[in-house]
């Protein structure tokens, strides 16, 4: 809440949502009810389609993808619009990707598979799944909608190879710190060839004053601890780098996706039943 408000307000609408949310439980316990003392598999099966429009309705996607789950353990099978594309959506948002295909399948065979909103819907489901598959969408997609190019963000994020960013160790590794200035960190990587010239420079004076003991000492302890320290140094910033790519990545496909959510009203749909 960015305001504050009265007491008086706070109280009143707190009561409000308490007595909400107590009838919806009521509700969800009712139709448990009814379930339990239904007389045959369709009058329960009816019945818990009611129970998925009501929890859907109501915003509690949790109660619904329950009921989802067990509607499809009795193979409930009927020839509604509405099911079969909330069923495929309360499976996308469950990260139930084999099974929000499997209903897609049956919303596209039976009612739409021309739409753009058929075809957007296609591409959402199938591109933590398939890629291949998606893309043939995300073509049909801008086909219907040019604007839709936006979304492809969403496979460039799934797909994108990750790099290792073995590279940049490696060349740490022949030249200390040029792997960090090839990240974009010129001043640490200036800062680990100046130390590790520096620590070079005195194993040398140690080895010219015939220090020899010390010189190896030097070298197996603070010299290698520069040196690779240097080398894990470039391994960090190119990890975090990446992550920040991938992070601008991610809120651009939030951005897309609220926004077609918006324009093509890509939400839940409750249906009565049939």
């Amino acid at each position: 809440m960015r305001h504050k408000y009265f007491i008086t307000i706070i109280l009143v609408s707190t009561n409000f949502i308490l007595k909400s949310q107590s009838a919806k439980s009521d509700s969800l316990l009712l139709f448990e009810k009814l379930v339990f003392n239904a007389k045959s598999k369709i009058t329960s099966d009816s019945l818990l389609h009611e129970k998925l429009n009501f929890a859907i309705r109501n915003a509690d996607l949790v109660s619904a993808y329950n009921t989802y789950l067990r509607l499809e353990k009795g193979g409930y099978r009927v020839y509604n619009k509405n099911y079969y594309w909330n069923s495929a959506l309360l499976c996308l948002d469950n990260f139930n990707f084999s099974s929000a295909i499997q209903n897609y399948k049956l919303y596209r065979l039976n009612f739409d598979s021309l739409s753009i909103h058929s075809n957007l819907l296609g591409y959402l489901v199938h591109v933590n799944y398939d890629s291949i598959i998606a893309k043939k969408y995300y073509k049909k997609m801008i086909e219907l909608d040019s604007t839709l190019s936006c979304m492809s963000c969403f496979y460039d994020l799934l797909n994108k190879k990750v790099k290792s960013g073995t590279g940049y160790m490696i060349s740490s590794g022949v030249i200390p710190g040029s792997g960090l200035v090839a990240i974009g960190k010129p001043l640490k990587g200036i800062a680990s060839i100046v130390l590790i010239g520096g620590m070079s420079y005195g194993v040398y004076s140690l080895i010219q004053s015939n220090m020899y003991i010390n010189a190896i000492n030097w070298s197996l302890n603070l010299g290698m601890k520069f040196y690779l320290g240097q080398i894990k140094l470039t391994k960090k910033e190119f990890d975090k780098k990446q992550n920040k790519k991938r992070s601008i990545l991610n809120k651009k496909c939030k951005a897309n996706y609220l926004e077609v959510l918006t324009k093509y009203n890509l939400t839940y749909k409750v249906s009565s039943l049939p």
